[in-house]
């Protein structure tokens, strides 16, 4: 009976088998025959096996706008990938600005690129396949932006180390905010008089738009008379009169109209944390007899003078108006109410707030009753008291009698 490469012989001996014994004398050989049989085993196999298939390459799906768009200021700006990024092309850290965190891509290279620059502003991965754009200050009003994701190893990379095939591009504008958004840009830079503490909820300045949420309050002690007109979601001639302060400011036509130019530059201030260093001023002109004007500074009456406002036939426009614009003397002509003209030269320290009603010097012989054609008239010298205080975007309150 055959028992493999060995047999037992009757008597103990043992007997070897002819295919054992062939390959034990053929020595050399046999080894090497077995090492070819071992190659030729080895390639059958790894022949058999199906090649491994080449890693799927990284592309961008969607942005969160539109190319060409022109977007809210508060727009959250936002890259969809086709596959989970790595995290290995990274150090990542983990942000607590919210209860669930999220991993910050710190890359040696290979951000989303954007121009012009965001102060403040970071690339966040707040899902696997998702990057976000995230600023404590936000986007600049009125200007246009261009996102580019560099391609290969110089962007962002999948979890198979596959980059984009080609670097992508995306273009948009910002648009303005909206009036209340206006205000408390306004107020944080001080171009008006009150101040606003925003909620731990609500969002950052910087020329966002939607309503903030938060708490107004006056920065000085004004009359009634200036603080009923407030309404921090309209535009009411303190937001028209800070305006034109910024305008004036920034060497802008002070037209009192936020268009972008004014967002770009109030959001830019808002970053750069340059302030109106100026004193808040406002000028109050009582008609009750004795006629009176008092000038306050950030909030406190430094100077009272008597006045002469516009007689009947030609009063002087009731209301608050900002001062639009100024001379240090000018020639005023005009027709009076009889008909006949007027030309006065010379005259001093001029403001005008409201069509052809100012601010400004004549000689008279008395003052504190109606006497003018609707300008407000003082003493050369009080009016050259008042002038340097009444800048390009002061509001005056003229009071009924």
């Amino acid at each position: 009976m055959r028992l493999g490469f060995r047999e037992k012989a009757q008597k103990g001996h043992t007997v070897e088998s002819p295919r054992f014994s062939t390959l034990k004398r053929a020595g050399v050989g046999g080894a090497a025959l077995l090492t070819g049989l071992a190659a030729f085993l080895t390639v059958g196999a790894t022949s058999s096996l199906p090649s491994a298939a080449a890693p799927a390459p990284l592309a961008v799906t969607g942005f969160s706008v539109k190319a060409g768009a022109t977007v809210s200021p508060n727009v959250k700006l936002a890259v969809t990938f086709n596959q989970p990024l790595a995290s290995n092309v990274a150090s990542p850290t983990t942000s607590s600005t919210s209860s669930t965190s999220s991993t910050l891509l710190s890359y040696v290279s290979g951000n989303p690129t954007l121009k012009p620059s965001v102060k403040g502003g970071t690339w966040v991965q707040t899902s696997a396949r998702v990057l976000t754009f995230e600023s404590s200050f936000g986007f600049v009003s009125g200007d246009t932006y261009t996102v580019t994701i560099p391609a290969g190893a110089n962007g962002p990379r999948s979890t198979t180390g596959v980059g984009l095939a080609t670097a992508q591009t995306l273009r948009f504008k910002v648009g303005v905010g909206s009036t209340a958004a206006l205000n408390r840009d306004l107020s944080q830079l001080r171009y008006e008089p009150l101040s606003f503490s925003p909620s731990p909820s609500s969002l950052q300045v910087g020329g966002l738009g939607g309503a903030p949420k938060g708490t107004w309050s006056w920065r000085f002690k004004l009359p009634k008379q200036l603080t009923s007109q407030w309404n921090p979601s309209a535009y009411t001639v303190i937001t028209k009169g800070a305006v034109m302060t910024l305008e004036n400011v920034n060497s802008l036509t002070t037209d009192g109209v936020a268009g972008s130019t004014v967002w770009h530059i109030v959001t830019a201030s808002l970053q750069s944390n340059s302030l109106d260093k100026s004193p808040w001023n406002y000028v109050l002109v009582r008609q009750a007899a004795p006629q009176q004007l008092h000038l306050y500074v950030n909030g406190k009456v430094v100077y009272s003078t008597l006045v002469n406002t516009g007689i009947a036939a030609s009063p002087t426009d009731i209301g608050t108006f900002p001062v639009y614009l100024r001379f240090t003397t000018t020639t005023m002509s005009g027709t009076n109410p009889d008909g006949s003209h007027y030309n006065d030269t010379g005259i001093p320290w001029v403001s005008y707030f409201s069509g052809g009603d100012a601010l400004h010097g004549f000689l008279r012989s008395s003052y504190g009753w109606p006497q003018s054609l609707g300008c407000v008239e003082m003493p050369f010298a009080n009016a050259g008291v008042v002038w340097p205080h009444t800048p390009i975007g002061t509001l005056v309150t003229v009071q009924p009698y």
